[in-house]
Order: C-alpha cells, then structure tokens, then sequence
C-alpha cells in the first residue's frame, strides 16, 4: 500500500517582496492561528515550522506571553523547528556562517525542546558542494532540497549526495518544490482528484511506496480543515479500492520508512546547480553588489577579527564577551536568508539589509575600544619611551608581507621594537588633524589638539602567527630608516613597477602587462573593463535584443604615480567609459544616448609580494547594464578552480545543452556564471592566474583565457516576465526597483596572482587568504603597569594546506574552539598544531556541535591530528585549567 506523507508546512521569507516588519504583522496572525489549531485538535498532528527559528524570536518579541504555548508543542514533536536559524542561501556566505546558523539555530530549537533532526533546505538558489560535510557535521543523516537537480541527472527522488570531502547524506529531492499545493480543496472529490493526479506525477520516482506530498507554500498558515479532509479523503480511497492512503506526516517520519542501506541508493556528486526543471537563478550571485560586498566584509570581521581578538583576549585573562559576539552572528545571520543575501527584494528591504549589516561593524567597533583598553593595562610599558603601536596577527602563519598602520605624532619619529631595534617603514601619507576627530577622550575635554596623522608600511616579519607583537613610536627624527633609505626588491619605472617575482607594466589604455619572473610567462592585458547591456531582473542576468559591448581596450586612460617606496609603489589608473544611458524596454535595446562612467583604479605593487593589488571605485552613471573587469591569460583550459566553503571547486567553463536548452525545455538557459568565495583560478599544470577578492562573488570564464569578475549589474525589476534567458512567468514579483540600477559610486578590491602550477603548488588560497586578512594595527592611548608580554604567539600551523575558519571561546565549557580544514586535494599526515598556553590541559577533536569525540595526542606543546583528507573540516577544541 502507498503511504502519501502530507507535510504541512508555511515556507517563511523573513523579508522579501515587503519589508521584515510587515511580514512579521503577518507572521503574528499565523502562529497566533497555528497555536489555537493544535491545541484545540489533537488530530492535526504536525505542522513544520520551515526548518528555522529565528522565526520564534521574531513572533516572541512581540507575543511573549505564548512562548510556552510554543514549548509544549515543539518538545511534544507536533511543531518542527530548525535546525537552521534562517533559511540560507548556500553559495553567496562563508562556511562559517553556515556552521554559525545550524549552531545558533539548533540551540534555539533545543532550548524550546527539540530540534528538527532533518535540514530543511526547500528554496535556495542550489546546493553548495560541502552541504553533506557540514550537515553530518551536526549530527543530521538527512536533508530535504529542491533547486538545482534534474531528472537528467537523477530519477529518483531520494539519493545519496555526497560532498566535496565525501561525506554523504540521505536526500530527498522535492519533485515539485514546496509549494505545490498550498492548500486542500475543501470540496472533497476535488481534493481527492488533486491527490491522486499529484500522486501519479511523482510516484515513479519514490521506489518503496512512500510519497511526499507538500501542503503549504510562501507564508502559508495551517489549514484548519486538513485533518477532516484527509479522513473523508483515506474513507473514499478505501471505498473505492485504491491501494493508497494519505496521513499527515513530517519529514523525521517519512525517512524512517527508508533503509540506512547506502547501497540501495544512487549517487549524485558535488555542488548542485542544474537549472532544467526548476530556476537556480544564476544572476543573484551579481545583484546588489555593495550589499554583497558589505556582507563580506561583516563575514571578515567576525571570522578574522573579532572572534580571533576575543579568544587571545581570553587567553590573556579578559572576559571573552561570548553574549555580544553572538548577538552580531545573529544581526549577520539575519541578511543571509536567500532572499536577503540574493537580494531579489524590494529596495526597502535592501535598505534595511544595508542598515543590519552596518550594526555587526558597530558592535565589532565597540569591543575593539574595550579590548584595546584592556590589553594596554596588561603591559609594563614603564621601561619603554614614546607611544605604542600594537600588531595583531590572526593568520596561523608567520607572514612575509606588509602591514599598514595609522599612527598619531607631533612630528617625525622612528618604529622600535622591545629591544630598541628600530623597524623600517615607508610613509603612505601623512596630514595634519585635530586628533579629538579621533579620540574621545581629547574630544571630551573640548580642546583642539593638532596632530600628525601619518600611515605607515613596515613588513609583517615582526609580527608572530596568531598573535601580537608591541612597537614603540619614538618622536624625534628619523634619518636612517623612513622613505627611500634602505633598499628592497622594489623598484618604479615610469610605466610600471617590479619586485623579485614580477614586472609590472601599465599600457596606454590603463590595462596591465604582467611579467612572472618564476614562469617567464607574460600576462598581457589585464584589468580592462567590459561593459554589456542587461535586461534581466535580481534573479537573472538577460541581454538585450541588441546588445552593445563597449572596453577600455582602446581608451587613452590618466595615469598618475602615488606611491614610490621601497615597500610599496602604487599607480592611479583613470578610465572613462562611455556606455548607453539605459536600455529602450520597448524595443529590448540599449539608448543611443550615452553617460561617462569614470572608473579609477589604484595598483600596488609591494616588496617581495606575490600579488598585484588593485581597489577600483567606479562613479556609475548608467542603467541597466552589466560591468565587468576583464583579465586576459595565455592560458588555455576548459575548467576553472573557485573557492567555496572549505573546498575548492572545479567548474566546466561551458555547460552543456547551454545550446538547445530550449528545445529541451529547461526552466532558464544554463549559464556559466558562477559563485565565488575569495578567488578564483585558471591554470594548466605549469602556471595559472588567480584573481583573489574581498567581496566579489560573481565570475565567468571566456574562451577557455580569460578571467571576468562582476563589478555591477544594474537592473531596475525585482522580478520581470519572458527574459530571453528565461521564458514565462515572472520569477518573484513585477515591482520596479530603482536602487537596483546601482547609480554612485562603489569600490572594490581584488588582486591579481600569477602562479607556478596549479593553485595548491601556486599556494593560492595562502595569498587570498592572507589579501582579505592583513595584520590588525592600533595605536595605543593608554599605558599599563601590567606582566604582559611585549611579543607572543597562541597558535601556529605547519602545514601549508591547512586553513583556519575559527578560533573562538568553546559554546558551554572554558575551552578555545580552533576549526581548520584542508584546503588541498590530497591527505595531510600528521598536521601539527601548536597550542603556546601551559594551561590546556585536554585537547578533542569534537562535530560542529563541539561535542568531544577523541583525544589529540601531544608531543610537548604540539598536537597532531594523524590524517586530514581533502577538504575535511576538524574542529578542535583545548580544555583550558
């Protein structure tokens, strides 16, 4: 007999077409409704909360006197909440932020009585590659998904998806998504006419007579009727001999049907992203660029800074502020649900995104003001002149690059470290300011004190992995060691610049030449800018019916020398771009009138580094269009390499039936533009060229060469019908949205690393890595009578492979959590770690939940871990006495 499992469910955007608040009215009125339903009729038996609970902090703010209400009927297992805290998009986030939203949403759940035990992943935009890795993480063997899977690659509905790192899971795929039916008829020969020809559509594709069968949709409440109908519906069956019934289920119930064989299961691999029977919208990996970006950094601050300080503060004797750090994981958490972080919303909505995103930078800011003022009482300065500088390094590694640092002087001075050894720097630029602009303290006292404010660059050397070192700032002059009076690799021409590994020079049209001195290859004609029209929507990038492209390839661009040093020489690059004003809808083609888009580039090259760094600022002017920035290669290859969460994927750069996707009827054309985390590479086994990035979450490959990374993408539609890639209905809403067409300006960084070998031997993800992480710098205002060490280091990694995604205080015991994984395609044996504190006294390695599962074995004040596979995330955790 066919057991149809009936889930009732509401899918909730927190926010999309309308603002939070309103939806949260709205959100109100249907738990209010949930809550009376349940408890006056035992026989509507579950209802599933969409797998998330900031939905229960939301209706509890304003509904507090229900929460026990909500209690008895979540610990009973009638409500089904998490794991999740909000439902995320997968591709467009960290892998941290993904660990953070199962572990604050699991909390949650298990603080109201009990977690969903399946993850709930009903409408991201496709599955990011390491989902199986993180979700076995917490304990989850199951997983419910839609987007991104094709009866072309699987014709069953539950399969085992295995993950980058080849952990597999149990998954069930939705065959018509989650909102296929929002509610029953309430006649009943309809209701059961829709059943059984719902049935007959999908049952082929359950193999032991268990069928899903989706009751609810986007902010749907719970149909009060449903229990009746289900047993007038079951009667008929029975009466006319059909061998079926339908009972009202969930999805913990309906995976105990099925066999933990994983045998009987086919296997479908890696990240999914098939576009043929349902939209993956491939455009929202572009939309909204500074909200994109502006998340980015956010994810940087908590990942690299704020949690690394907290947890050596820890180390170091201050309260680690576990309940702040938290709340700003839940205000970044909160811009992750898939609308949000996709950013296919109103602009409203954008505006409050925006407005969230900034609150994690003020929190972070006001716990840097206390941890700064804490540590200074740590050290006896008492023997050490001038003022303090102090250099945090939150990266494993010692570093071989530069760190930039602000300091406030009456006049010239020198860098000294403990001993008195003085510290060679560069001056970057210096002004004068009235320093109450920048301390509160002068401000207070309401007096004008005129400083210097001079920025430095010094080399990292000096600063040890994971930790800080303090530097003296002696006033006085400085004759042998500031500007051009010592020597480095460095060297500035006229039209260029060049250090020990390469040469750089700048064309006429403001593109870059670029000579690696360890592969004697050229890299001709990088960094250009392409511009196209686009007439899609948030969703979907769409051209025109007749499209224009317009380069820089022929500009005559200004170029300006700003820095010349012997660490660092920098060139200011200015293009202007004359593009269409806008596209004419009628016709579906861009304007003949034309706007200036001026686009300035400044491009760095430091000593000894092994990147090209570049921060552009475009002033936008036009509308809908698309502009990209264009980097040229030698290379031929039909793949690329992007970094995703924990790993490093490898992506055809032509999809398949990209051709006659029509013909086959896919849901939009599959394109390959594809999300990235901080690089992506192309490479042919002897050399390769990655460009590394601080936000920049779109790319594509061209001709098999060239590298382009989405700068902006301006459309002014949350959701439109009948796009040339993409025909039919309208994805979202029709709704115009102007902020959307990006006018004003936007800055952006992004480096350029050519490489020997493929991007593990080119140590690629190390120099992304170490781009979007430069060593912490602040001065000091205050002095201490303290036994602080003037330099010292908590932790350090020997393996190059090895990544570091968190060091943080344990959830529930004193204990530092210190996550890393392998970011190589082959084992690591043995990996060291070093713990320089005496007083950790047991060492795990623990799940995502930090429960323990086995000692580390030690060796003096390093810990082994035997093997690390690739792109296996360990997540370690030191007992501290």
């Amino acid at each position: 007999m066919k057991t149809i499992h009936l889930i009732s469910h509401t899918h909730w955007d927190r926010e999309w077409h309308m603002t939070f608040q309103e939806f949260r009215v709205l959100l109100v009125y249907v738990i209010d409704n949930l809550l009376d339903i349940m408890e006056k009729d035992n026989e509507f038996k579950y209802f599933i909360l969409d797998g998330q609970t900031v939905v229960l902090e939301d209706y509890l703010e304003i509904k507090p006197e229900n929460k026990e209400r909500l209690i008895k009927l979540i610990k009973d297992g009638r409500i089904f909440v998490g794991p999740w805290y909000t439902q995320p998009d997968v591709f467009l986030v960290s892998g941290e932020s993904l660990i953070r939203n199962l572990l604050i949403g699991r909390d949650i759940a298990n603080r109201f009585g009990r977690c969903m035990n399946v993850a709930y992943l009903p409408d991201s935009f496709g599955q990011s590659s390491q989902i199986p890795q993180i979700i076995k993480g917490f304990g989850i063997n199951s997983i419910v998904i839609w987007r991104g899977v094709s009866r072309d690659e699987i014709d069953e509905a539950l399969f085992l998806w295995e993950g980058e790192d080849g952990s597999k899971i149990l998954t069930l795929h939705l065959p018509l998504g989650y909102g296929y039916n929002r509610y029953l008829p309430e006649d009943i020969n309809k209701a059961l006419e829709y059943i059984i020809k719902t049935t007959k559509n999908i049952e082929n594709r359950f193999k032991n007579d268990n069928i899903i069968f989706m009751s609810g949709s986007d902010h749907a409440h719970a149909q009060e009727s449903m229990p009746k109908i289900l047993g007038r519906i079951n009667k008929l069956l029975m009466e006319n001999n059909y061998n079926a019934r339908i009972i009202q289920s969930n999805f913990e119930k309906f995976f105990e049907e099925f066999n933990s064989d994983e045998s009987q299961y086919k296997i479908v691999k890696g990240e999914l992203r098939n576009p043929k029977d349902m939209r993956i919208h491939a455009g929202i990996t572009s939309t909204r660029m500074d909200i994109k970006y502006l998340n980015k950094q956010q994810e940087i601050i908590m990942e690299k800074y704020f949690e690394p300080l907290a947890t050596f503060g820890y180390l170091l004797g201050m309260e680690y502020p576990k309940e702040i750090i938290n709340k700003a994981w839940k205000i970044l958490l909160q811009n992750h649900s898939h609308d949000s972080i996709c950013c296919c919303c109103t602009d409203e909505v954008h505006n409050d995104i925006k407005w969230r995103l900034s609150q994690v930078n003020r929190i972070y800011n006001g716990f840097l003001k206390i941890f700064l003022k804490e540590i200074s009482k740590r050290f006896n300065t008492s023997s050490l002149e001038g003022k303090l500088l102090l250099a945090i390094n939150t990266r494993p590694y010692k570093r071989n690059d530069m760190v930039e640092a602000t300091v406030y002087t009456n006049g010239e001075f020198s860098l000294l470290d403990k001993d008195g050894n003085k510290i060679p720097y560069q001056i970057k630029s210096e002004r004068e300011i009235d320093l109450a602009s920048v301390d509160i303290e002068t401000a207070m006292k309401g007096k004008k004190k005129l400083v210097k404010e001079t920025k430095v660059i010094f080399k990292s050397e000096h600063v040890p992995s994971c930790g800080y070192k303090l530097l003296q700032i002696v006033e006085g002059k400085n004759e042998n060691f500031s500007n051009e009076n010592f020597s480095t690799d460095l060297k500035v021409m006229y039209n260029g610049m060049e250090n020990k590994y390469f040469k750089v020079l700048i064309n006429n049209n403001g593109s870059l030449d670029i000579h690696d001195k360890r592969t004697n290859v050229w890299y001709k004609g990088l960094n250009i800018f392409e511009d196209v029209g686009d007439s899609g929507d948030e969703y979907n990038y769409s051209p025109p019916k007749e499209d224009l492209r317009i380069t820089t390839e022929n500009n005559n661009a200004k170029i300006r020398l700003v820095h010349s040093g012997p660490y660092l020489a920098t060139f200011l690059i200015i293009n202007n771009i004359h593009i269409p004003m806008q596209l004419d809808h009628e016709s579906d083609c861009r304007s003949n009138e034309k706007v200036t888009c001026i686009i300035k580039s400044l491009v760095s090259l430091k000593a000894e580094s092994k990147r090209i760094e570049i921060k552009t600022t475009i002033e936008n002017n036009a509308k809908d269009h698309r502009l990209r920035v264009i980097f040229k290669s030698p290379i031929k290859t039909d793949y690329s390499y992007a970094e995703q969460q924990f790993c490093v994927v490898k992506r055809p750069n032509i999809i398949k039936n990209s051709i006659n996707w029509e013909k086959e009827n896919y849901s939009e054309k599959p394109l390959p533009i594809y999300p990235q985390q901080s690089f992506v590479d192309i490479n042919n086994g002897d050399f390769g060229l990655a460009i590394a990035n601080k936000g920049l979450t779109e790319y594509e490959i061209i001709n098999n060469s060239t590298i382009a990374i989405t700068l902006l993408r301006c459309i002014g539609y949350l959701g439109k019908p009948n796009l040339s890639i993409r025909p039919g209905r309208v994805s979202g809403i029709e709704r115009e949205t102007p902020d959307s067409q990006m006018l004003g300006k936007y800055t952006f960084e992004y480096a350029i690393i050519p490489h020997k070998g493929d991007y593990i031997e080119g140590e690629v993800v190390k120099e992304a890595h170490e781009f979007i992480t430069p060593v912490f710098t602040a001065q000091l205002t205050k002095k201490g009578t303290g036994n602080l060490k003037f330099e010292q280091s908590f932790i350090e990694l020997f393996d190059r492979g090895l990544e570091i995604s968190a060091i943080k205080k344990a959830e529930k015991e004193n204990a530092i959590i210190i996550r890393l994984y392998n970011s190589t395609k082959g084992i690591i044996t043995n990996a060291k770690i070093k713990i320089k504190d005496d007083r950790v006294k047991e060492a795990y390695v623990t799940d995502l939940k930090e429960d323990n599962q086995n000692n580390i074995s030690k060796n003096g004040d390093i810990y082994i871990i035997p093997n690390i596979n690739p792109y296996e995330i360990i997540t370690l955790k030191f007992i501290i006495g």
